[in-house]
């Protein structure tokens, strides 16, 4: 029997007994993205499910640890994961909906549940240039969604293509959910948007939600008395449509009720597609009070849409923004939320839609006594990481939404242009020049490092890249055409292996351009004096008899020595075995206090151990 029928089968059975028990489920809806770890091919895999709150109450659910996922091979549905994928809950949150007054509470309460797991696409199953999609599915739909057939029979069923490993590629991730519930006869605006850490191009566009994991199985609409379709799953004088670019939806409901809908998000990548993401969920209408669209301009409301606003890469600049809602003056506070959209790189921010040295608020409070407020929206591309050489434009959009039932937006569009000016590379030298270059053990190599920078006013920065060995250089920063600091180093015998060194020394300017730096190696021979005691007088006759000739034992011109080639000491033994002297002293002298004889040194000069005998006659 195949697979994927077996499980289907077994899937519609499982939920069929659910529902003797219960004509209503928890599941408002869910996305599944994937996202890279860093390491390697190997990806996590993230199933977001919204939950009803007041649903898994009223019937006692339990939360589970776990989820199970399946994966297919687009262009054959085979299944790949046998058994299934397991996902762990992660976290488990309630969602917040900008504390809209009107809110019903007592009809749902959205959580978000998190599971996540990690899986190797350069594992055997994929193929590096293949297309694939990965499914999740549970039973059963809410018994009051109006515009389902039957949706007590209806599951739910996750989707999301991705594509092999060749193609390095996080999913979009759709922007938080701010709103569960809309108003009857208004035009409301729900964010759909994702955001995607690539850069990818995305594309918007509303689909049927599954009901099974066949790719084909989608749900079976109420054409009763509303023809209601994938694209338009919402009855009204406005359809529930989505802008294919941005992502916002807009629609003016006729009816309450609680009404499901998909949304899909594709990515492009040089104009081809590399994924999507499929999010289904459920929104809730009522009727709800007057609410007044706030307002956003930039102070010449002459430049609110698509003007271009100038500033340096280099110093930044500030533009101030200007915010009105008339039912401030009806209410006691107005809260204003505010989001970024731009595809400049992801900056270093943990905000939820971060953009390289973009600073503005998330929110601005309005009072009763003022309905208008404004903020500086300060750009600092430079220290927010943006690396470029030419003068660049990026698209920006702030969307703005109040806290008020239904959620009213207004976006500002407009363009910042990045102006680059012309910036000349620093350079580095060493003095004085030469490479290598050589330095014994114990003595002291000094060199001066220095740079320079055409460009006037250019903040430089001079830097060891790889200190070793008690190596002594101090990094500076200076704000002058040149800069400097001496290098020193005096390497002592544990420096002779390896021997050689390779150090590197790196000069930065502050233009953040994309190559604002240069390098300079110096390579480090650390050598030692050549050494040798072959012409180490040794004698071999002592007379202890207090005439001032030979009356003591030594040996004259023990040269100094290297970290190899040195004097360890000397042992003295009597003809039976015992030592009678011993010195670690080049400079020894022994006034033997022992009969005549003969005796036997041991001299251990490290690299070797020389052994003779010794007469001593009064």
């Amino acid at each position: 029997m195949n697979k994927q029928f077996l499980r289907s089968f077994i899937f519609l059975v499982i939920c069929f007994f659910i529902q003797t028990l219960s004509y209503a489920t928890h599941i408002v809806g869910g996305e599944i993205v994937l996202e890279r770890t860093g390491n390697g091919n190997r990806y996590r895999v993230i199933l977001n499910k919204y939950i009803n709150e007041i649903s898994v109450r009223q019937h006692g659910i339990s939360t589970s640890t776990v989820a199970y996922v399946d994966i297919y091979d687009k262009n054959t549905n085979i299944l790949l994961t046998s058994p299934s994928m397991r996902l762990d809950l992660v976290t488990n949150d309630l969602l917040s909906n900008n504390g809209n007054y009107c809110s019903n509470l007592t009809i749902i309460e959205t959580s978000k549940q998190v599971y996540m797991g990690e899986i190797d696409l350069g594992a055997a199953m994929f193929s590096p240039t293949g297309s694939y999609y990965i499914t999740w599915s549970d039973c059963c739909r809410n018994q009051e969604i109006a515009n389902l057939k039957a949706p007590k029979n209806e599951n739910i069923a996750l989707y999301t293509e991705f594509r092999g490993y060749a193609i390095q590629d996080d999913s979009p991730k759709f922007v938080p959910v701010g709103n569960d519930f809309f108003c009857r006869n208004n035009v409301n605006v729900f964010d759909l948007s994702a955001v995607d850490r690539d850069g990818d191009d995305l594309k918007y566009s509303l689909v049927a939600p599954r009901s099974s994991v066949n790719p084909s199985t989608d749900v079976v609409w109420d054409t009763t008395t509303n023809k209601n379709s994938g694209d338009n799953p919402i009855p009204g004088s406005m359809p529930f449509t989505i802008d294919p670019t941005t992502g916002i939806a807009t629609f003016n409901p006729s009816a309450n009720g609680v009404y499901v809908f998909g949304v899909k998000v594709e990515e492009f990548r040089n104009g081809q597609k590399i994924g999507e993401v499929r999010r289904d969920f459920q929104l809730n209408v009522q009727d709800c009070p007057v609410n007044n669209k706030p307002v956003i301009a930039f102070q010449n409301s002459g430049i609110k849409v698509r003007d271009t606003l100038s500033v340096k890469l280099k110093g930044g600049g500030c533009f101030p923004i200007y915010i009105t809602d008339v039912d401030a003056t009806h209410f006691i506070s107005e809260t204003i939320y505010i989001n970024t959209r731009s595809n400049l790189p992801a900056g270093s921010t943990n905000t939820p839609y971060p953009t390289s040295g973009f600073t503005i608020p998330s929110q601005v409070p309005l009072t009763g006594f003022r309905d208008t407020t404004w903020f500086n929206a300060c750009f600092d591309p430079c220290a927010g990481g943006l690396r470029l050489d030419e003068t660049t434009y990026y698209p920006f959009k702030i969307v703005i939404n109040d806290n008020r039932c239904p959620a009213k937006y207004d976006t500002l569009i407009f363009t910042i242009r990045i102006e680059v000016e012309k910036n000349t590379q620093p350079q580095i030298f060493i003095d004085p020049p030469g490479n290598p270059k050589t330095v014994k053990v114990d003595e002291q190599l000094k060199f001066n490092v220095y740079g320079t920078d055409a460009d006037a006013g250019d903040l430089l920065s001079l830097k060891i890249a790889n200190p070793q060995r008690g190596m002594s250089f101090m990094n500076v920063q200076d704000s002058s055409s040149t800069i400097s600091s001496m290098f020193s180093w005096r390497p002592n015998c544990n420096d002779l292996h390896p021997g050689n060194y390779d150090v590197y020394f790196i000069i930065k300017d502050n233009s953040c351009t994309n190559n604002p730096r240069d390098t300079i190696h110096q390579r480090i021979l650390v050598q030692q004096d050549d050494v040798s005691f072959d012409g180490m007088e040794v004698t071999n006759l002592i007379t202890p008899n207090g005439d001032g000739m030979n009356d003591y034992y030594h040996i004259p011109g023990i040269p100094v020595g290297n970290c190899d080639k040195y004097f360890k000491g000397i042992e003295i033994y009597n003809r039976w075995g015992s030592r009678v002297f011993y010195s670690q002293d080049p400079g020894f002298k022994w006034y033997p206090n022992v009969s005549d004889g003969v005796y036997y040194f041991s001299i251990d000069l490290n690299y070797e151990v020389r052994k003779g005998w010794l007469q001593i006659t009064q």
